[in-house]
C-alpha cells in the first residue's frame, strides 16, 4: 500500500494480501500460543524432571529478550518479510526438536523458539505498519487483533485435544510446525502490492 493506506477495515479486507496475511499470522499464533501453553508439559513427557523441565521453560523465557532486542536489526539487513520468513523457520525448527524427544534436542528447541518468540511481535508490528499504511493504522491494527485474539485463544485448545486423542504431544508438536510453514510461505512483501483506490 501508499503511505495513506486503508481508508477501514472493509477495504482492507477486499485485498487479498491482508487477507493472507491474516490468516497466515493465525496459523502461526496458534501454533505459536500453543507450543507456549503446552511446552512445559511436553519438556517433562520425554522424561526429563518437573525442575528441569521448568528452568528449560525459564531459560526460553529469557532468551526471547534478545530476540526482541534483536528483530529490528535483523528486520533492517534482510527485510521485514524475510525476517518473518526466518523467524518462522526458526520457530519451525525449534518445535522440531522439541518432538525429537531427547535432552540435547529439548535445548535446541529452548535456544531456537525462545530467540524466535521474542521477535515475532515486533516484526509483526513493521509488517502490520508497512502493510496496512497511516490512514487508518489505529482502526486496521485493532481488527488485527480481534483476528489474533481469537487464534491464540483457539491453538492451545484445539491442538491440545490432540493430545487427548493420542496420548502424547508428538501429533500436536507436528502440528504446530506445520502451521508455522504455512506463516513462513504465506507472507508477500507489501511493497509490491498494488495500493488500494
Amino acid at each position: 500500500t501508499d503511505a495513506g493506506g486503508f481508508d477501514g477495515v472493509r477495504e482492507a479486507l477486499g485485498s487479498p494480501i491482508v487477507r493472507r496475511w491474516l490468516i497466515a499470522s493465525s496459523a502461526g499464533l496458534a501454533g505459536l500460543v500453543a507450543v507456549q501453553v503446552h511446552h512445559v508439559a511436553a519438556i517433562e513427557a520425554t522424561g526429563v524432571s518437573i525442575g528441569l523441565a521448568s528452568t528449560m521453560a525459564g531459560v526460553r523465557g529469557l532468551l526471547s529478550l534478545p530476540g526482541r532486542a534483536a528483530a529490528g536489526s535483523v528486520a533492517r539487513r534482510v527485510g521485514v518479510v524475510d525476517a518473518l520468513r526466518l523467524t518462522y523457520l526458526t520457530m519451525t525448527l525449534g518445535t522440531l526438536a522439541l518432538a525429537a524427544g531427547t535432552v540435547a534436542w529439548i535445548w535446541v528447541f529452548v535456544l531456537l523458539t525462545g530467540l524466535a518468540f521474542g521477535s515475532i511481535a515486533p516484526l509483526q508490528g513493521l509488517y502490520a505498519a508497512e502493510l496496512y499504511g497511516e490512514r487508518r493504522i489505529g482502526t486496521l491494527m485493532g481488527m488485527q487483533q480481534v483476528v489474533f485474539g481469537v487464534a491464540g485463544a483457539a491453538g492451545p485448545l484445539l491442538l491440545g485435544l490432540t493430545i487427548d486423542w493420542t496420548g502424547d504431544y508428538l501429533t500436536m508438536l507436528l502440528l504446530v510446525a506445520g502451521l508455522q510453514i504455512v506463516a513462513l510461505v504465506s507472507f508477500r512483501d507489501p511493497s509490491r502490492v498494488s495500493p488500494p483506490g
